[in-house]
């Protein structure tokens, strides 16, 4: 994902929201779509950090 697509996955996790979908119409099933969706961008966030942590390290050795 790009950084883009990442904060917008972040964005849109309010359609996940119980208060979102009563207020919108989103169904059920767009809100598990955007929540999977935002999940796989904060494992791909945090993958990048653990790769940029492993790498600091290794300038400093």
């Amino acid at each position: 994902m790009s950084e883009k697509e990442i904060a917008n996955a972040v964005l849109f996790i309010a359609e996940a929201m119980p208060q979102h979908r009563t207020k919108y119409g989103t169904t059920v099933e767009k809100g598990r779509e955007r929540l999977r969706t935002a999940a796989r961008a904060v494992m791909q966030l945090w993958n990048d950090l653990e790769q940029a942590e492993r790498a600091e390290r290794k300038s400093i050795a």
